[in-house]
């Protein structure tokens, strides 16, 4: 039926999003892109900034990467809510530290 098909497809993606999620080749992939189409703002970002959990530098990382707060939370298995705390969080801790690469940063962590 039209709906098992629907739930299996829904329990791969599932799946495969779990993969992903674990997959520490595919994040440190994105994290080398990012670096190289934003000025090194993730390795900038761990050199100038002390963050909580290597979970901010990962959600920095899919936020620079431009995606979504709804994307990132499915990448994260994490709530929206979540994900805008975490953000809102992420950049007090910029703003409070002030590096000489606050700008860029808070540019890219507002897409």
């Amino acid at each position: 039926s039209d709906r098992a098909r629907e739930n299996a497809l829904i329990d791969t993606v599932e799946e495969l999003t779990k993969k992903i999620i674990k997959s520490r080749a595919f994040y440190k992939e994105l994290e080398e892109y990012v670096n190289m189409s934003c000025q090194n703002v993730m390795m900038r970002l761990r050199m100038e900034v002390k963050l909580p959990d290597e979970e901010s530098y990962r959600q920095a990382c899919y936020h620079f990467a431009g995606f979504s707060v709804y994307s990132i939370s499915i990448l994260m298995n994490e709530t929206k809510n979540k994900i805008y705390k975490r953000r809102d969080r992420i950049r007090k801790r910029i703003e409070e530290l002030r590096p000489d690469s606050m700008d860029l940063f808070i540019r890219e962590l507002s897409k």
